[in-house]
């Protein structure tokens, strides 16, 4: 696991040999005493292994937005100087021609690592002399499409290439790109069994890229007046999971009936929220949190549910959560 706060960041190992990401802000202030009160009641069964990365290790801003890992191993970081670049022994930086952000990265099914920032999108490729560079996809755009924003997230899902800003999702294949804008506002993204899932300010929707048609999955009043917060793989192929800020999990009815609730983490009216969460490949599930790390959650085939919160983390806050391989 790696750990982002604004001095430094850290690499957890968990049992299973991989290593999750998270991204942290420090959150200031005392945690209530109702909060205390829900994490005394979770059982804790060890901690893992930390190893401590400073910003002089990596010389680059230490707000990171994202991570990604290529085929060879080789890990990239969105930071606000650019992409940075970790062969586990020497990092490079990488920038964007407008010097933005990096905001996003993926790496998609030909091993090409892509990155999107403000008002730009692209691909950060290797030369002959193992230089990194980038490369920007925004050509692909008409001229009056071009103001799109910071680029939060990539996609790749029914052969299509999906950068999604808060304005628009933007669909290449090949060297077309189709542009589609909303009235509200994109805020959240994701792809499971190749289909997208997309909120827009009127419930979860998802999206058929070759007809351009939306459709409604979840409204906003399905999840018992909680608030949407993402939608993850369930234990079967077909069962998906839904996960809500105040921390329920529902299961996804795919005959198009209401989410079913199946249980928490967070106690009723907690002063947590849930703000990311990750299946991770040995099945368990973890979620980021407000004010409490990371919490990893494992549920068995009886319905009983057992946490852990990883307390050695230097951060409270955590925003973000990628597995590696």
């Amino acid at each position: 696991m790696f750990e982002f706060g604004n001095q430094d960041f850290s690499r957890i190992f968990n049992r299973a040999s991989k290593c999750i990401a998270a991204v942290l802000i420090i959150a200031y202030g005392e945690i209530s005493q109702a909060q205390h009160a829900a994490q005394s009641r979770i059982r804790v069964r060890g901690t893992p292994r930390v190893i401590h990365y400073t910003r002089n290790d990596f010389d680059s801003d230490p707000q990171i937005w994202a991570m990604c890992q290529d085929r060879e191993g080789i890990l990239y970081f969105g930071s606000n100087k650019g992409a940075l670049i970790f062969n586990g022994e020497t990092w490079q930086t990488v920038r964007l021609p407008n010097n933005s952000s990096v905001r996003s990265l993926a790496v998609n099914s030909q091993g090409v690592v892509l990155a999107g920032g403000f008002n730009e999108f692209g691909a950060v490729r290797k030369d002959e002399y193992g230089r990194y560079y980038y490369d920007s996809w925004t050509h692909l755009l008409r001229t009056e499409d071009r103001n799109i924003e910071n680029v939060w997230a990539i996609h790749e899902v029914q052969g299509h290439m999906v950068f999604r800003s808060y304005k628009m999702l933007i669909a290449i294949s090949g060297n077309k790109a189709v542009t589609l804008p909303t009235s509200g506002m994109y805020e959240y993204s994701a792809v499971l069994n190749n289909n997208l899932f997309v909120t827009d300010g009127a419930g979860v929707k998802s999206v058929d890229l070759d007809k351009l048609e939306f459709d409604h999955v979840i409204a906003d009043d399905d999840l018992r007046q909680e608030n949407f917060l993402s939608i993850v793989p369930g234990y079967g192929e077909e069962q998906v999971f839904v996960i809500t800020k105040e921390g329920s999990f529902f299961e996804l009815d795919r005959n198009g009936g209401k989410p079913k609730f199946l249980f928490r983490v967070l106690p009723v009216n907690a002063n947590n929220l849930l703000t990311c969460t990750l299946k991770a490949s040995g099945g368990h599930y973890y979620v980021g949190t407000l004010s409490s790390k990371v919490i990893l959650v494992t549920a068995s085939a009886t319905g009983q549910v057992d946490t852990e919160i990883f307390h050695d983390l230097q951060d409270n806050t955590v925003h973000n959560l990628f597995e590696t391989r």
